[in-house]
């Protein structure tokens, strides 16, 4: 496979302010665009070129280690045209040892593989802006390059296709067109090809980013999630009927200075087997994705602190009472029914994560599970600070807190709605911030965007996560707001450690993810009990 990505995108997504300019590494959603190519590729093919500029090489072999499974080639080049791009290429693969090749610019995020000789264009018929198309007339297609393009409906050129590689490589040596589907038209033209239409999931041009960002929207407990631009309205709709009902109750039930932190909600229609609920769209990055891939200084993120604050002291006016014999049982329940999960999917060669009296993380032997067991038993039951109700987001991780830098305006999406198995709007507000230093300070958003390195030998385990420049500053500005509400920050620790012990049957699709999971919350548990 040939992965084009050699050109500049930053002058078609001026909104999007990453952290460098590497078309490669540019977000969708919480990932790099070239982690979602790979994702999906990987279950296909073994071999990738990937065509870069020579000031992006170091950048992008920083951040494909997890793709080790993959034989991936880094050629880099200064070329002026995705043709160009392109015969450097093919003059650099040995077309001795491939007899296909699928081709593909990386702005393209893929859903669908091509077969043999075939070419893939949007199945939505689209006016032509930036972008090359064709036009099916009577029973001939027309091309369109970027030359001889027209305001007319056309059905867009992905970028993509899958070409016999001696063959392609003739085309290409004899094309000297700046336009990829030229290259198409002239194969068409020589060998013939095969037209296939699909969703084009596009991120390469600021008309289609956000369409294409929506429908990657990933949420485990909802089964579809629509976009209305003209309306500017989504629609989440679910058969986990009490989940999406308790998000819509919450808002519905909050106070109004409360109610204008989420966006509004539309409508709320229930089916006999489904849900869906319409609610505003706001086209705000989430505060991962800022984290991960944008470029804030610090005194954005000064500003977007305090607006959580301010939220939290919000919620803080109102108060609930609460079980405290309840509240224990439901983090001891949650936490063994979780750690059972994850133990029965473990092979047994893993059991040393449960068995072992002591773990060596990072070169440091910990306390293992057994141990600390009785010491999270005994903090709950003995030494826990009592548990603030008030109103409660419930899932107040950086994922779902939307936040523009520029206008500094902040939108919470996707509460929980309930606490202690309960629907309702309250619940422990150390919970909530337990929730955002997750993100904040342990990387969790690291880990699910796959920015992380892990290796086990021996019984020991030892990781690294792919931490950005602003992440000491992040730690210190989420020390400072857990002390402005008067909470111990050892206290918030060890919910967040907990937090940790219980993800890993929730990311089932990938073994090294629970293992740091799992790793992290070891160690955080263990630094609460040094420092108690």
């Amino acid at each position: 496979m040939i992965l084009l990505s050699a050109g500049k995108i930053s002058n078609k997504l001026p909104h999007i302010f990453t952290q460098n300019d590497c078309p490669a590494l540019y977000p969708l959603g919480n990932k790099f665009i070239l982690f979602h190519q790979l994702d999906f590729y990987k279950k296909y093919l073994n071999d990738v070129f990937i065509l870069t500029n020579k000031r992006f090489v170091s950048k992008i072999q920083n951040e494909i280690k997890y793709f080790s499974n993959l034989n991936i080639k880094l050629l880099y080049c200064n070329t002026k045209s995705v043709n160009d791009t392109l015969k450097f290429a093919l003059k650099n693969i040995d077309l001795q040892l491939f007899n296909e090749c699928i081709v593909s610019v990386v702005t393209t995020i893929p859903n669908y593989f091509p077969k043999k000789n075939e070419v893939l264009f949007d199945k939505q018929l689209k006016t032509i802006q930036n972008w090359s198309a064709i036009k099916k007339t009577n029973d001939n297609y027309k091309y369109f390059n970027l030359d001889n393009r027209i305001p007319i409906k056309a059905n867009a050129f992905t970028g993509v296709f899958n070409f016999n590689l001696k063959k392609l490589n003739q085309i290409v040596k004899k094309n000297k067109s700046k336009d990829l589907i030229d290259i198409v038209h002239s194969y068409d033209n020589k060998y013939s090809l095969k037209i296939k239409k699909i969703d084009w999931f596009d991120v390469g041009h600021s008309a289609n980013y956000f369409n294409t960002k929506i429908k990657f929207f990933s949420s485990r407990a909802f089964n579809k999630i629509s976009f209305n631009k003209e309306k500017g309205i989504i629609e989440k709709s679910s058969k986990n009927i009490n989940k999406l009902s308790n998000e819509f109750e919450f808002i519905y039930n909050l106070p109004p200075e409360i109610k204008s932190y989420y966006p509004q909600v539309i409508s709320k229609i229930k089916f006999k087997k489904q849900i869906k609920v319409s609610m505003d769209y706001c086209p705000f990055p989430n505060v991962s994705e800022l984290q991960l891939f944008w470029k804030m200084d610090n005194s954005q993120w000064l500003a977007l602190f305090d607006s959580i604050e301010n939220y939290l002291t919000e919620c803080n006016q109102y108060k609930e009472n609460y079980n405290r014999n309840k509240y224990i049982n439901f983090h001891l329940n949650k936490l063994n029914l979780r750690l059972s999960e994850f133990k029965k999917i473990l092979k047994k060669k893993y059991y040393f994560l449960f068995d072992d009296d002591f773990i060596t993380i990072n070169n440091k032997k910990l306390f293992g599970l057994n141990k600390i067991f009785k010491y999270i038993k005994n903090t709950l039951n003995n030494n826990y600070c009592y548990p603030n109700y008030a109103i409660m987001h419930g899932d107040l991780c950086f994922n779902n807190i939307l936040y523009d830098p520029i206008t500094e305006k902040m939108k919470l999406i996707d509460p929980r709605g309930s606490f202690e198995n309960n629907s309702s709007i309250f619940g422990d507000q150390k919970y909530d911030i337990s929730k955002l230093i997750h993100s904040s300070v342990y990387g969790y958003d690291y880990l699910i965007s796959d920015l992380y390195d892990l290796e086990i030998n021996n019984k020991k385990i030892n990781y690294k996560i792919h931490f950005r420049e602003n992440h000491d500053f992040l730690i210190k500005i989420s020390n400072n707001l857990i002390k402005k509400f008067n909470y111990n920050v050892n206290e918030i620790n060890f919910f967040t450690g907990m937090l940790f012990l219980t993800m890993p049957p929730l990311h089932y699709e990938s073994l090294k993810k629970q293992i740091i999971m799992f790793s992290i919350g070891i160690e955080i548990i263990n630094d609460c009990l040094n420092n108690d």
